[in-house]
């Protein structure tokens, strides 16, 4: 869905920062903050003559060490914890909030913010994990995989670059351990592509030590 289709405005994805997740937290069932901040993007509404509102906020998160989806999607119970710590900061990010103003949901502004985290995250992994799934199931419609986990209150999600989202095209690959894959010459290739400079106009936030590739901004 087009949300500019039948709105007078326009909306913006672009940079935001945590002022504007604040500003919106209020509306995730969820009250407490995530706990790391890695990238934010905000959805802004503009119309004539008329200040710019804020519709959006995503936050892209470094993982936590340990999450049951990532273990049974990657296989990865038993490969030695550093490894595995060392291998997900680098090679994956998680999806920690996506909250849509009530005034601008059921117009597919939450996937539309996810596709966006998707395509232009830096890394070649980006996970969730969300309750609220099978209410809200805007995840599988910008093209993540639902990983099944024996806790029917949540669900877990996951989306590779390589791919597209696709498993099965590239089932070689991601059903092997991560301690395989760690060392395998599609991860060698995108840590190349990840180490170069971050592209003109984005936003490197100061509690990242990886730079956000992201673009400034989109409009849709």
């Amino acid at each position: 869905m087009n949300p500019s289709s039948f709105l007078p405005g326009r909306f913006i994805i672009e940079p935001g920062d945590r002022q504007d997740y604040f500003a919106l937290h209020r509306f995730h069932y969820c009250a407490k903050p995530p706990a790391t901040f890695a990238a934010i993007r905000v959805v802004r509404y503009e119309e004539p003559n008329q200040p710019r509102r804020l519709a959006g906020v995503a936050v892209l998160s470094w993982p936590a060490p340990c999450n049951l989806g990532r273990q049974r999607y990657f296989r990865t119970r038993d490969s030695p914890f550093g490894q595995r710590l060392r291998w997900i900061n680098r090679h994956l990010r998680t999806i920690s909030r996506i909250i849509v103003h009530p005034q601008f949901r059921g117009i597919g502004l939450a996937s539309d913010l996810v596709r966006h985290i998707l395509a232009s995250s830096p890394t070649r992994f980006i996970e969730t994990t969300s309750k609220m799934a099978a209410i809200h199931p805007f995840f599988e419609r910008a093209g993540m995989k639902r990983v099944a986990l024996r806790d029917e209150d949540a669900a877990y999600f996951i989306y590779d670059h390589f791919n597209g989202g696709n498993r099965d095209l590239f089932a070689n690959r991601i059903d092997r351990p991560v301690a395989t894959l760690f060392n395998s010459a599609d991860v060698a290739s995108l840590d190349r592509a990840t180490s170069e400079p971050a592209s003109a106009g984005s936003t490197c936030l100061s509690v990242s030590p990886v730079a956000d590739a992201i673009p400034d901004s989109i409009l849709f």
